[in-house]
């Protein structure tokens, strides 16, 4: 039997109105559950994932603002420290070589630990992006512990410096130290 003699009304009595009501809503109903099925559960699934996957996020977050709250009950403490380590770090790496004050830092070190400055020379100074590096080589003459006190100043001293070689000698004068440091500072930018 052919479809079209079924829709034909002049051979057949066609099937009753509510029958092809039915078969059209059965047919609706399959595309539904097909688009449901292979379109709309995959992206919900996927949506439910990215939720999961934020959730978690937020509850880390969450759980880190607790953390915080507990160690520093008192805001005002952690703003005066916070400000107190800023503060450090802008002395560690300033914005500005200031070569000029850690010279007369280094001088008046030297005096204080009763050395002698023998040699004292900057090299070409260096720069990437965020940092600025100047090399500085330097010779001072005393004692063994005044020169140990003095290498403790640098390690301690009041700019970030690496010691990149040292070298010590003896020589009729006393003991000599050539240091080669660099010293460093931020990049601002512009």
């Amino acid at each position: 039997m052919v479809i079209s003699d079924l829709l034909a009304k002049e051979k057949y009595k066609l099937l009753p109105l509510g029958v092809y009501c039915c078969l059209v809503l059965l047919l609706m109903g399959i595309i539904v559950v097909l688009w449901d099925c292979f379109y709309m559960y995959p992206l919900i699934k996927t949506m439910i994932a990215e939720d999961k996957a934020e959730n978690a996020n937020l509850e880390y977050k969450l759980q880190e603002m607790r953390d915080f709250q507990t160690k520093y009950k008192d805001i005002h403490k952690y703003e005066k420290d916070a400000e107190i380590t800023y503060n450090f770090s802008k002395k560690l790496l300033p914005v500005q070589p200031a070569l000029e004050e850690y010279i007369a830092s280094l001088e008046e070190n030297a005096v204080k630990y009763r050395l002698m400055i023998i040699s004292l020379q900057p090299a070409k100074e260096r720069k990437n992006k965020q940092l600025g590096e100047i090399p500085l080589e330097y010779g001072v003459q005393g004692d063994f512990f005044d020169i140990m006190n003095f290498l403790g100043w640098l390690q301690e001293g009041e700019r970030f410096t690496t010691t990149n070689k040292l070298q010590l000698k003896c020589s009729s004068d006393g003991l000599e130290c050539h240091i080669n440091t660099s010293i460093f500072y931020l990049i601002e930018d512009k």
